[in-house]
């Protein structure tokens, strides 16, 4: 069963069911800048709606194995 974070927020283990990407590639975007989650007291990540529409554009990229500097070009691109 899926369930939404607090306050509305998903937790990793749910962005990881909803798309397929690993905890730890989704640690490597926070790091790269691409999410900005934010943290309960304990310290876990919590991703907003915002972070879960990067997250899906990700995935197809990171199929196709294009690796991060390429990801971030792309989004920024697209972003402008």
């Amino acid at each position: 069963m899926i369930r939404y974070g607090m306050e509305g927020r998903y937790t990793t283990r749910v962005i990881v069911q909803l798309t397929g990407i690993k905890a730890s590639y989704l640690r490597r975007l926070d790091e790269a800048g691409l999410l900005k989650p934010q943290r309960t007291r304990g310290g876990h990540r919590l991703y907003t709606q915002r972070d879960l529409e990067i997250v899906k554009k990700v995935a197809p990229l990171k199929s196709r194995r294009i690796n991060l500097a390429g990801i971030k070009a792309i989004l920024d691109k697209n972003n402008n």
